[in-house]
């Protein structure tokens, strides 16, 4: 199989993943989810279980990694809006761009684009004896990237998710919540002359504040396995979101 321009992008992003003991595909799959807004952007959660009640939110994030030893860090700026619909389903659609720095690979960026739908499939309701929520959701994630550089280059994803939720609502209205999320992903790359995928796990955590009139606050971490060889671990991509709501509930 010929060598795929983003493919070759990618290695020599990855650095010191260089000697990596996964196979061709495994990488694969871990770089099209990390350069598709799934894996770009750590999770945001913001609405408790199943409710659709909330108002429509618009969200700037960022986050950024880099492999232990190398000199480039991936840096990913995006907007995301999100909203409730007329069922139990949300969705939301997120526009990004990841922009190299440092003095090792291209300093070309990607051109990203995703889209995400998610529900409950368990969930406890607050009540008057305690503020506490929990929820057990499903979120499944559609994204694309590509890459602007010479040669060009698609890379695509289909992530599935099952985050588990707490949510705190405290006396003066604002929220506190935090998540745990384990996903499985499908991943590829091509270009004008070839084409490769493969599958990768992904796991995430974060955290958020949310104010009584919807200004949330979000940090999330998460990482998409690959096996990298003695003394190697894939990255820890770190994010901080900030949404704001955009008119009033529903």
């Amino acid at each position: 199989m010929k060598r795929l321009t983003l493919l070759g992008c990618a290695l020599a992003v990855a650095g010191s993943a260089a000697h990596a003991q996964s196979s061709d595909k495994d990488f694969t799959a871990w770089f099209a989810m990390t350069f598709t807004p799934v894996g770009a952007f750590p999770q945001m959660e913001t609405a408790p279980g199943g409710r659709t009640d909330g108002a429509r939110q618009l969200a700037f994030r960022f986050s950024t990694w880099k492999f232990e030893g190398d000199v480039t860090r991936q840096n990913n700026f995006g907007v995301s809006f999100l909203a409730p619909s007329s069922s139990k389903v949300r969705y939301g659609v997120t526009a990004g761009w990841v922009q190299p720095s440092g003095g090792g690979g291209s300093n070309d960026g990607i051109f990203m684009l995703g889209g995400d739908l998610a529900s409950a499939l368990w969930q406890s309701a607050p009540n008057a004896s305690s503020p506490n929520s929990f929820s057990l959701d499903w979120k499944a994630n559609l994204g694309y990237g590509r890459f602007t550089g010479t040669g060009g280059g698609n890379a695509w994803s289909l992530v599935a998710q099952v985050p588990f939720k707490w949510m705190y609502q405290m006396a003066n209205k604002s929220d506190l919540s935090a998540f745990a999320s384990a996903g499985f992903g499908f991943g590829g790359i091509s270009d004008d002359t070839d084409s490769e995928n493969g599958t990768r796990p992904m796991f995430s955590l974060g955290g958020a504040w949310t104010s009584a009139g919807g200004v949330g606050v979000h940090l999330g971490m998460q990482k998409i396995l690959i096996d990298l060889g003695p003394g190697g671990s894939p990255p820890w991509n770190t994010g901080l979101a900030v949404s704001f709501p955009m008119g009033a509930k529903k």
